[in-house]
């Protein structure tokens, strides 16, 4: 597999935008996926500058339906491949500042065209060879202040549009996840139980620890952190790559517990697997 960072915060050269949100470009034998596309158009104006076209994907996977997995989709043709999420990936989430409930769903331009065009995943799937489409459904695992709207009532995000990716190589599982809003350690575990026998190679995405974006402050109390460190480092993980929503404090304390296993991914890297 090859993986290219497409999008992420940070990028490894200025000639490439970064911006707050994640898409990768996946290519396998014959497949080229493309997995989420950051908030704007940032994913492709990068794919141009790393050599790449978006013309001839096999497939887009939309991780979780937040707008800064999503809001690219509006610079792409979607009716030219298949588009795979969740069955809720449109249903309006909203982000709780105070009283004040900002709207960070799929932007709503986009839900028409792509609710026209979307592929629900509701088991487990398998889109190519060894590729594979996790649902996750509801989760207990929430956040304080992300809310989804079910008619005209705002209720705790239970992060039911979230999927994972996993591909079954030779060496062991690779594991891509968007936010791993259901925790990045269940969301392993449940990779590890789908398919016994098999390690994880490598563990890719954000881990949704970082508390506001904007402030770059914690979501989790440090020993929280520490203790998912820990897990991960018990169970049987080869490679960690982060990036996005784990946020740098975050990454610091996992980093202390994890060492070499555990590194960053930023716009413009290019990683054989």
């Amino acid at each position: 597999m090859k993986l290219q960072v497409l999008l992420e915060n940070t990028s490894i050269n200025a000639a490439l935008r970064s911006s707050h949100g994640l898409s990768l470009l996946i290519h396998d034998q014959d497949q080229k996926i493309l997995f989420d596309t950051g908030p704007n158009i940032n994913f492709k104006y990068n794919a141009r500058k790393m050599g790449e076209s978006l013309q001839d994907l096999t497939a887009i996977v939309i991780s979780h339906g937040h707008g800064d997995h999503t809001g690219g989709l509006n610079y792409l043709d979607l009716a030219r491949q298949p588009i795979y999420a969740a069955a809720t990936v449109t249903q309006p989430h909203y982000l709780k500042l105070a009283s004040f409930y900002k709207y960070v769903g799929v932007p709503q331009k986009l839900l028409s065209p792509l609710t026209d065009h979307l592929t629900t995943v509701e088991e487990l799937i398998e889109i190519a060879d060894n590729l594979f489409l996790v649902p996750l459904g509801p989760t207990d695992q929430t956040t304080k202040n992300l809310y989804k709207q079910q008619g005209n009532t705002k209720t705790i995000d239970d992060f039911e549009h979230e999927l994972m990716l996993i591909n079954v190589t030779a060496k062991g599982l690779i594991v891509i996840t968007g936010c791993s809003h259901h925790g990045i350690v269940q969301m392993a575990t449940l990779a590890l139980s789908l398919f016994p026998g098999k390690a994880i190679h490598y563990l890719i995405g954000g881990f949704h620890l970082i508390g506001l974006p904007y402030i770059n402050n914690l979501g989790k109390p440090k020993e929280d952190i520490r203790m998912i460190a820990t897990t991960l480092n018990q169970l049987p993980i080869n490679h960690i790559l982060s990036c996005h929503c784990t946020g740098s404090k975050a990454f610091a304390l996992l980093k202390e517990e994890l060492g070499k296993k555990l590194a960053p991914i930023r716009t413009g890297d290019c990683l054989l697997i």
